[in-house]
């Protein structure tokens, strides 16, 4: 008999008490029953390190699911926000001032609002500047909030506040939260005096604020 035959009926032997029926388990003392589990269970142990390991081999995946995921140099794996040909960026976001405020509520191209939350609502660092038009609103820049930190002023990189509607570079936000009483954004350049709104732009569900851009 080899060394692992061996083990293998004493560990037979030693659990088949453990698997009797009831009215016999009563009739064995107490501690000669857990002196047998204990037994049984090292056995089972030293049997198993003597078995031979078997290890599956490495399967390839097949040549065109690699092809699929992969990223070409034009066309970037997670590819930053681009305007919709017309109305809003978000259809189902409204202005809610009971979650964010803008101050002040009247400004210029250049300067910095405050974006301010009165419920401290979680938001992301992606923001959109849209323009009323007729009854609706159209996308006229993307902004970059300033992650509830207070910013230089005026800044040191004022384009790096803003992103044109089409966004030729496709930058991207992070898929950060911020939370807090206020962030910043500045008010492009470019823009043209009219009616306008900011509205988080990667939040779910996104919120809006009014303001008025002048000359």
């Amino acid at each position: 008999m080899t060394i692992l035959q061996r083990v293998r009926a004493a560990i037979v032997e030693l659990t088949v008490p453990l698997y009797r029926p009831t009215a016999y388990a009563t009739k064995v003392d107490g501690m000669r029953g857990r002196r047998l589990a204990a037994a049984g269970v090292v056995v089972a142990v030293v049997a198993a390190a003597c078995e031979p390991a078997v290890q599956d081999e490495p399967t390839a995946a097949p040549e065109d699911e690699v092809n699929d995921h992969e990223a070409t140099a034009d066309e970037p794996p997670h590819p930053g926000p681009v305007a919709p040909e017309e109305g809003p960026w978000d259809p189902e976001a409204e202005i809610r001032p009971d979650l964010m405020e803008i101050h002040p509520d009247e400004t210029s191209p250049g300067e910095f609002v405050e974006l301010r939350y009165p419920q401290e609502t979680i938001r992301g660092v992606g923001f959109v500047l849209e323009k009323r038009v007729d009854d609706g609103w159209e996308v006229r820049y993307f902004l970059n909030g300033s992650e509830g930190r207070e910013p230089s002023d005026p800044p040191e990189d004022p384009e790096g506040w803003w992103m044109p509607p089409d966004n030729p570079d496709r930058l991207e936000w992070p898929s950060i939260g911020v939370v807090g009483p206020v962030d910043f954004a500045l008010v492009p350049g470019p823009a043209l005096p009219g009616d306008y709104r900011i509205c988080t732009a990667n939040t779910d569900p996104n919120y809006c604020a009014e303001l008025t851009i002048t000359r």
